[in-house]
């Protein structure tokens, strides 16, 4: 999706292996997504395709596609991780209930709310140039794209990000800062991105946890639907 909004970014697709490149300077944002059928072939020609931009990239292949898909990112020097990266599923969405003492959940609606949520990335640690490419302006013209800052006590604390695709709702950027942290920001922001798909006629929600993440989302009712094998560079 950041492909129709970072300037200078490109998808294209090899035979069943969607390969992305944004230009943003972390691996997260450049890859190869091998989820559908497809082959070794077909897999080298996008990790070619992406290594050309550059950018430290990953590589995405679905758990239980075959040994010989593999064995392609190793070939292009990127390491597998040990961890399987979890994708989750909600369904049914329950509404959201209310947020703890102190924690409230709102829509970005405006440019002063884009500036808030960019500016808790970067009390996070996040450079305020690659904040600024990763967060344009015009994410605020599509309607399809919603972000939602938490905030503890009146200070801002948390992000989160949905993207709709048909009648499901994705969830991405759920963050806290390191000060807000357990007292239920992120399980708040998880709950109120959900439900607001909920609203807007979605029948389930996913996303891609981390290992820090995991739980909160299996105690709000996520289970994990597939595994991703997670290829990356050493040195990223």
């Amino acid at each position: 999706r950041l492909v129709t909004h970072v300037q200078g970014a490109a998808s294209q697709e090899f035979r069943g292996v969607t390969a992305v490149v944004t230009g943003l300077p972390v691996g997260l944002f450049n890859g190869c997504f091998a989820v559908r059928d497809t082959n070794a072939d077909a897999l080298d020609d996008a990790i070619r395709w992406v290594a050309t931009a550059s950018v430290p990239y990953r590589v995405w292949v679905r758990e239980g596609m075959g040994e010989e898909l593999a064995t392609v990112p190793p070939r292009h020097g990127l390491a597998r991780l040990e961890r399987l990266f979890p994708g989750m599923v909600l369904r049914p969405i329950p509404a959201a209930p209310s947020p703890p003492p102190g924690v409230a959940v709102h829509r970005v609606v405006d440019t002063p709310g884009l500036a808030e949520y960019r500016g808790v990335l970067v009390s996070g640690g996040a450079a305020p140039q690659f904040v600024a490419r990763l967060l344009p302006q015009s994410l605020l013209g599509d309607p399809d794209i919603t972000l939602f800052t938490a905030t503890l006590d009146g200070r801002p604390a948390g992000t989160a990000l949905t993207i709709k695709t048909g009648s499901t709702v994705g969830v991405y950027n759920v963050a806290t800062l390191p000060w807000a942290r357990r007292r239920g920001v992120g399980t708040a922001a998880t709950r109120a991105v959900v439900d607001d798909g909920r609203l807007r006629g979605c029948e389930l929600a996913v996303l891609q946890s981390s290992a820090m993440g995991q739980g909160i989302y299996e105690a709000i009712g996520f289970r994990t639907a597939v595994r991703y094998l997670e290829f990356v560079h050493p040195a990223v």
